[in-house]
């Protein structure tokens, strides 16, 4: 291959430079030699048979039908570099070769004109075909190549434009063009014959393809249009018959019913646009330079263009029918008027793009709304004055778009009504009313326009409470004290506990300074404690309230813990901080400090609202608990423990023991110094929660003994949550009793020893003690028998509860899915140890399979009167499906596949049991 190359290139160095030019490219012999080298290629298949001696430019095209590249005309080929000759040069002036053609030649010429005509000059055409493939290829500069295209149409308006004209035929995949003698006719006429001979495939143009090479293509043919505009400014753009023409035939085009042509011909045209602003804007500048007549009547000239071709082309495509186009002329005007704020900032030309805040379509919606805001970022000191119209036909629109289905289009509505309040903050665009139902947007249910909302938020405090760069670090801590007040105040405004998770989780990574300044969140929140009183507490909420939640949803955003949860459509941010480990750490550390000194207190004056006693446990959990060690606070985490210890005794609320259980855990798993005082307090409210049990057992009756005796199980079976803390020494062998107790015949004026509302507390109590002495038994298989022998009893007593009639179906279902647990623990299929494997017998899972028809058919009806009653509530129907859910995957993990219960069960979800493997 370099042979043939060097012995090639040896050949043309010795042509004269005339010759040289009529030969083949050094690129079609690469592609030639290398096709032919080539195993896979088809000339490789058979013999090549030995060429003729043919003239070059036979030559040529016999390369080209190698290569499979089209015939490239010599004098285009002359024009890819600069002829040293006057007779290859490509000037307008130059007379054209004369050279003799042959029939065949002169028909196929014919073929590619408009009306079957041969196009009169060749070398327009042959131009044409190597600046659409130059356009395609996305190789070689644009600069030489709208230079040329420039001094052709300086000596040849006509040639010129024939050539642009057939670039947009040929990008809309379009065969046929009219001739040079036919490109000052009438276009209408002769686009309709062009579109008429379209091919079926011309759908798939370059301008619609998502693919790298039509996103190249696409940025080099909007590049090239611009490029013309920008060469053209020597001569060409300041003849009328020439714009006018040209701008005909884009006009017409545009306005075709193919899109392929509407949209290419918009895109050229929107090009246009985008470099007669700049020529406006270089012209500005000139004439804020020095006084030029001429140059104030070019501005004129350049001026009435943008107004032809935004009156003959824009107006037309911003209401097409193809999304695609009218999404284009929202980006396209965005940009021309934040570059020329001067011509298109006018409500003449922004109506437009307002009527298409209405389309039906998101995504352009979404690209009018973008318009808009970059209407309103324009630098322009009378902007509020000069918007003031649009802004009082659109306003309503505008406001109604920030409750739209597409969250992405509800977020931009938001940031243009932000750039609305930052232009004009003495609120005459928008109302004060407006502003604050715009900031109730911080709770909206999508992410992406609760951050929009919360850099609202924060201009508006910003603006509220202004502090200067230079400030000093006094005045700093007063402006946030400030900001901090009114954040309050809205949040007051609000009965939900649940708006300081949105106000943080939205506005701590905005920029919003206050939120980060620890030392005025603690110091604020103890404040708001030592005054409330009663009068206040008779009153409403406390601002003491928001106040902890916001410390709550601060020391959750530094644990990287979810503060809100997202929607599936709208994911949004992600819910970390920005800070960064060290700062978190640090930040961790101060409010720690704050809670391990004030946590008692805290604990008793909010001892009478669950929601904030579950934000203060919650706390406690994530907090940094060294503090004590380092800060020698021992008796105060004494002291805390002693109130978990008499809030988990006292308390009857199920949420709250929950949370309690679990920081009772993470006191005692956390590798911390104070784990093992944590540990023996934990062991101790073990011991004191099984005295309590003993003797609400003891009791025969009293008043309440029931719902005692119930909240008495609930706390044994949170507390079997504490990992570190082995509570099967105390209730292992109280659990059998108890399902015993619940379904034995008691006399109907004694309450039952264990109630059948606690069954579900026992039934969970099993699992987790269950699951502990498993991991025990691991560690010593000597205990795996009598864990088998202990096993077997509570299957028993769990189906006995099961079989009772007296136990409600709610309760049933938790036992019901408690004992599918343990047998699919225990089961042949996934029994870890061979020891400890079990299986019920065919007639007992024939029972349980009976049994689950029954719960099932029970569900469902309570599912149904869910769906359709009178209440309709959404989140019944939601939990029972759940519970069916549930019963039918434990239940299909317990039946093996093969006998009458897996018949039956088969028979009632409905699948074939010749399906089953």
């Amino acid at each position: 291959f370099v042979f043939f190359c060097s012995s090639e290139i040896r050949r043309l160095g010795k042509m004269p430079m005339k010759l040289r030019s009529q030969s083949v490219s050094s690129q079609q012999l690469r592609q030639s030699a290398k096709r032919q080298q080539s195993p896979t290629s088809r000339h490789h298949l058979k013999p090549k048979p030995k060429p003729k001696a043919t003239s070059p430019r036979q030559s040529a095209s016999r390369s080209s039908r190698v290569t499979g590249r089209k015939y490239v005309a010599p004098k285009a080929l002359a024009t890819k570099r600069p002829a040293r000759s006057s007779s290859s040069s490509s000037s307008p002036g130059a007379k054209p070769q004369k050279r003799a053609r042959s029939s065949q030649q002169s028909k196929k010429a014919g073929q590619s004109g408009g009306a079957g005509e041969a196009v009169a000059d060749s070398s327009a055409v042959s131009s044409e075909l190597a600046l659409f493939e130059r356009v395609m290829e996305g190789k070689a500069a644009l600069g030489p190549v709208v230079d040329r295209l420039v001094r052709v149409m300086e000596g040849n308006p006509r040639a010129g434009i024939l050539e642009l004209i057939v670039l947009v035929a040929k990008a809309c995949k379009c065969t046929v063009w009219p001739t040079e003698a036919q490109v000052m006719e009438e276009p209408a006429e002769l686009l309709t014959e062009m579109v008429e001979k379209m091919p079926p495939e011309s759908g798939d143009y370059p301008l619609a393809s998502s693919t790298k090479a039509g996103r190249e293509f696409a940025k080099r043919f909007t590049e090239l249009w611009r490029q013309f505009v920008l060469h053209a400014r020597r001569t060409v753009l300041w003849k009328p018959d020439v714009m006018s023409l040209l701008k005909d035939w884009l006009s017409t085009m545009a306005s075709t019913t193919v899109r392929s042509f509407r949209h290419t011909a918009m895109v050229a045209a929107y090009a246009i646009m985008d470099g007669l602003i700049e020529v406006a804007h270089a012209l500005e500048e000139e004439l804020a330079a020095r006084t030029s007549a001429a140059a104030r009547e070019q501005l004129k000239t350049v001026e009435g263009l943008l107004k032809v071709y935004f009156e003959n082309v824009f107006i037309m495509r911003y209401r097409d029918y193809n999304y695609l186009l009218r999404s284009c002329s929202n980006e396209c005007f965005g940009n021309w008027i934040s570059k020329h704020p001067k011509f298109f900032l006018d409500d003449h030309c922004t109506k437009y793009v307002g009527w298409n805040l209405s389309d039906k379509d998101p995504r352009v919606r979404e690209t009018a709304v973008v318009a808009v805001r970059m209407a309103f970022e324009v630098n322009e000191p009378e902007l509020p004055k000069r918007m003031r119209k649009f802004t009082l036909h659109f306003k309503a629109r505008i406001l109604e778009m920030t409750r739209d289905a597409q969250p992405s289009v509800a977020a931009q509505a938001m940031q243009l009504l932000t750039t609305m309040y930052r232009v004009d903050p003495e609120c005459t665009l928008l109302t004060s009313d407006d502003v604050d139902s715009l900031l109730g947007k911080i709770m909206d249910v999508y992410p992406s326009v609760r951050a929009e909302a919360a850099k609202l938020f924060r201009l508006v405090l910003r603006v509220s409470h202004p502090v200067a760069n230079d400030a000093s670090e006094e005045s700093l801590h007063e402006a946030n004290r400030g900001r901090l007040k009114d954040l309050l105040d809205f949040m007051d405004c609000y009965d939900s506990d649940e708006v300081a998770r949105y106000v943080v989780d939205s506005m701590f990574d905005v920029g919003v300074g206050f939120l980060r300044d620890w030392e005025i969140l603690f110091s604020k929140l103890m404040d708001l404690v030592s005054d409330t009183d009663a009068a206040a507490e008779t009153e409403g909420r406390p601002k003491s309230v928001p106040m902890l939640g916001v410390i709550h949803a601060t020391i959750l955003k530094l644990s990287d813990s979810l503060v809100v949860y997202s929607s599936k459509a709208d994911p949004g941010p992600k819910g970390k901080s920005k800070l960064t480990a060290l700062q978190k750490q640090e930040a961790m550390q101060v409010l720690s400090s704050h809670l391990a000194k004030n946590a008692d207190t805290l604990l008793t004056v909010f001892s009478g609202r669950v929601n904030q006693m579950v934000w203060l446990l919650e706390m406690v959990r994530f907090m940094d608990l060294n503090v004590y060690s380092e800060g020698h606070m021992e008796s105060q985490f004494g002291l805390l423990l002693d109130q978990l210890s008499r809030l988990f005794l006292d308390t009857e609320s199920e949420v709250l023991l929950e949370s309690l259980s679990l920081t009772w855990d993470a006191l005692t798993s956390r590798l911390t110094p104070m784990r093992e005082p944590a540990l023996k307090k934990a062991l101790g409210l073990a011991r004191a929660v099984h005295q309590q049990l003993a003797e609400l057992q003891a009791k025969k009756a009293g008043e309440g003994l029931t719902r005692q005796r119930t909240m008495a199980w609930k706390r044994v079976s949170s507390f079997y949550g504490v990992g570190a803390a082995d509570l099967n020494v105390l209730f292992w062998d109280a659990l059998p009793n108890a399902l015993a107790a619940a379904v034995k015949a008691e006399p109907s004026r004694q309450p039952r020893a264990c109630p059948a509302e606690a069954l579900p507390s026992v039934a969970g109590a099993v699992l987790k003690g269950f699951l502990l002495k498993y991991s025990n038994a691991k560690k010593d298989p000597s205990l795996l028998y009598p864990l088998r022998d202990d096993l077997e009893l509570l299957i028993r007593r769990l189906q006995e509860v099961l079989r009772a009639p007296t136990i409600e179906l709610n309760h049933k279902l938790v036992v019901f899915n408690v004992l599918a647990d343990l047998l699919f623990m225990v089961g042949p299929q996934s029994a870890a140890d061979s020891r400890l494997q079990m299986t019920l017998s065919e007639d007992d899972l024939v029972a349980l399979v009976q049994l689950w028809e029954d719960l099932n058919r029970s569900e469902l009806t309570a599912l149904e009167e869910a769906a359709s009653g009178p209440s309709k509530d959404p989140d019944a129907v939601l939990l029972r499906r759940r519970r069916l859910e549930l019963t039918t995957n434990g239940m299909a993990r317990v039946v093996p596949p093969r006998g009458p219960a897996c018949a039956m069960l088969l028979a009632q979800i409905a699948i074939p049991e010749s399906a089953v493997s």
